[in-house]
């Protein structure tokens, strides 16, 4: 039986530990860290060009002990199609947030082993096949999270964090009353009490209707809100805002994921009644996420404020997507959380990048950041993320727009003009941000110190590979997702 998962797992949260034993310190601290998360990205590299769902076999690099042999509970971890590029795409982001946050942060050794625990927590949700043990590292995520904003963030950082805990957390209380329903639902077919996952899907479809659509309804409400999805929204741009750049690369990255793959993984395949009863509602939310994201990331004057709110829009195309139940719309889905968690990763840094050297992130402040005596080389990467964002050919984002667009329409006709609309305000924003704040005349009070330093043009320049990588050669993850989305697609009778 494999380990690589255990091992990944262990890894950061271990590492984190030793980080205050030895009380690492200065470039001794650095490296150590990024070593460390150097061992889950190298399993993450495993995982992306090993791991195939098929007819075969379900899932890869399974592990399944006992762990509370009384409440039915296991340590049963696996990874599949839909678990993968995300397991991939956070052991990406780490160790490149490590490199971002070189010399930029002050009680350095807390806040990297915050991340390394944070990472550990991460991983543990998109691995698990309990719904306990997806339980606790859900709640687990919260904790280095609340503090990383709390402590390191803006001038309002405690009023984010506090609102983000109580959202979240809030939240999570109702997903929980939805699993301990499927808990005691499940057990007078299974014979027994089972947390597992698997268990509890393979009678799902004996569930009544009724039950399923009120228990989908629980676990909709606990994932909308980390996506987040319109009307839930309101804790993340406050955030985002608040948050250090690390943080809210982690945050837009790979948290917002959380949501929509908890809805692909305990939801859809488990209540397939209650998905159906609610496909009107998601497709619904999705469209006015889409559309609402957009217009108020049109209107906003600060940058990290503005790509808070395109990750609403485009976590809005995710459950778009997911919400048409078809092969092609739930391929689009997982690969836009895939997508936007490459790119949005990449727009936070720039806007971090543009707060560390001129000290503003306002654009009615900036201007003129692209000639060559102030930041042409930190303009260039913002504008190829900018472009990515906005679903340029050949980069990531268009191979997940293109797929979703092609599923709604399947799905659902001409109702795919309606969050078309969002592609060309999209473009508006990014392209009017990128003229207002790098082009034309520098502003006389705006004193700009530098280029873009090494430290933070590394992680920007790889995420800048991996988004053009995967645009170009969507296969290299397409085809599991695929195997994933067929199989879930099925369910319901689709294509």
């Amino acid at each position: 039986m494999s380990t690589l998962i255990t091992t990944t797992l262990v890894v950061p949260v271990l590492g984190a530990l030793l980080l205050y034993l030895f009380k690492m310190e200065g470039k001794y601290l650095r490296w150590s860290t990024l070593l460390i998360t150097l061992v889950p990205l190298f399993s993450g590299i495993v995982v992306l060009f090993t791991v195939g769902v098929g007819s075969d076999s379900a899932y890869a690099f399974e592990e399944q002990y006992g762990w509370i042999p009384s409440l039915g509970a296991s340590y049963h971890v696996a990874l599949d199609g839909l678990s993968a590029p995300m397991f991939f795409l956070t052991a990406l982001v780490f160790p490149l947030v490590v490199v971002f946050s070189w010399d930029q942060v002050e009680r350095a050794r807390l806040y990297f082993a915050l991340f390394l625990v944070l990472e550990t927590a991460v991983l543990g949700v998109f691995v698990s096949l309990d719904y306990l043990l997806f339980y606790i590292f859900w709640e687990f995520v919260l904790v280095p999270m609340f503090f990383i904003i709390a402590i390191w963030g803006g001038e309002n950082r405690r009023y984010a964090a506090i609102k983000f805990l109580l959202y979240t957390f809030t939240a999570s209380v109702v997903m929980l009353l939805g699993f301990i329903a499927l808990y005691f639902q499940a057990a007078p077919q299974l014979g027994h009490r089972s947390f597992d996952m698997v268990e509890i899907m393979s009678v799902g479809e004996t569930f009544g209707r009724t039950f399923q659509a009120v228990v989908f309804g629980a676990l909709f409400i606990g994932f909308a809100v980390k996506m987040p999805s319109v009307p839930f929204h309101t804790w993340l741009p406050d955030a985002h805002v608040q948050a250090p750049t690390g943080g809210s690369v982690v945050l837009a990255a790979v948290m917002l994921k959380m949501g929509s793959y908890g809805l692909l993984r305990t939801a859809f395949p488990t209540l397939p009644d209650g998905t159906l009863d609610w496909v009107p509602a998601m497709a619904i939310i999705g469209i006015v996420s889409i559309v609402y994201g957009a217009f108020l990331a049109l209107a906003q004057q600060d940058l990290k404020s503005m790509i808070a709110y395109s990750s609403i829009s485009h976590m809005g195309a995710v459950l778009l997507g997911m919400a048409t139940l078809t092969t092609l719309g739930i391929t689009g889905a997982i690969y836009m959380m895939l997508a936007h968690g490459l790119i949005s990763a990449m727009l936070f840094m720039s806007a971090g990048v543009v707060q560390h050297h001129t000290g503003t992130r306002l654009i009615d402040r900036l201007g003129g950041l692209a000639n060559a005596e102030a930041m042409p080389i930190a303009s260039a990467i913002t504008l190829f993320a900018y472009l990515a964002s906005l679903g340029l050919p050949g980069l990531a984002g268009f191979v997940a727009e293109l797929t979703i667009f092609l599923g709604t329409w399947e799905a659902f006709g001409w109702w795919v003009l309606l969050p078309l609309v969002a592609l060309v305000v999209t473009a508006g924003y990014y392209l009017y941000a990128f003229q207002r704040a790098y082009q034309g005349p520098p502003r006389e009070h705006v004193q700009v110190h530098g280029d873009i330093r090494w430290y933070e043009f590394v992680p920007m320049f790889l995420l800048a590979i991996a988004t053009f990588a995967f645009g170009v050669w969507p296969a290299l993850t397409a085809g599991s997702m695929g195997d994933f989305s067929r199989q879930l697609a099925a369910i319901f009778g689709g294509a």
